[in-house]
């Protein structure tokens, strides 16, 4: 047995009703694979035991969802690599804006009350309206491309779209972005260099 072998039927169809025995089991039996490809994915950017157990926890709530035990490496893999991502890309946004909201406005609960290094909080308050006021999809690729630093190819693979589309959209976002900032009166320019 390899750690991709899929879980038994009878065990997984157990586990996703809810059997505490067989959820036990097949944690028992995935938890190593989910804490290496964690640490693997992370590559230190966070906790990778708070993610694998973050992942677990979605796992054992969405077992239901699964039918066939042998689709169940693969989706264990989406499942992971998805929450990964997601957790990085949270603690490269809350490291790049000190006073990170989510895009609705609700304060972070994890984010710090005050920054001592954070010179103008109007200039934050200012660059969170810009990024905030383009559309859905330009802002996620700007985000992953602009502030968290991925690579075209790194962004069309987390997106799951042609590079083609991404570069596109990261085109047009950062023509918008330029346009929304100096109408809040940021001069991206200037601004980029200080």
């Amino acid at each position: 047995m390899t750690l991709l072998d899929p879980p038994a039927s009878a065990l997984l169809h157990s586990a996703s009703d809810g059997d505490l025995q067989a959820r036990a089991g097949l944690v028992r039996q995935f938890a190593p694979l989910v804490l290496s490809w964690c640490a693997h994915l992370a590559n230190g950017a966070i906790d990778e035991e708070d993610a694998a157990h973050d992942v677990l926890v979605i796992v054992l709530d969405h077992l239901g969802d699964v039918r066939d035990p042998e689709a169940f490496p693969a989706w264990l893999w989406r499942v992971t690599s998805r929450e990964v991502f997601r957790q990085v890309r949270l603690a490269r946004l809350r490291a790049w804006l000190p006073f990170f909201t989510s895009w609705t406005g609700a304060p972070d609960p994890l984010a710090r009350d005050r920054v001592d290094d954070v010179e103008d909080d109007d200039l934050v308050r200012r660059v969170r309206a810009a990024i905030g006021s383009l559309p859905p999809r330009q802002r996620e690729v700007l985000v992953l491309c602009g502030l968290c630093r991925y690579t075209d190819d790194e962004a069309a693979f987390l997106l799951q779209l042609p590079l083609g589309t991404v570069k596109s959209r990261l085109r047009r976002a950062r023509g918008r972005f330029r346009r929304e900032a100096t109408a809040r009166g940021l001069d991206p320019v200037r601004e980029g260099a200080k």
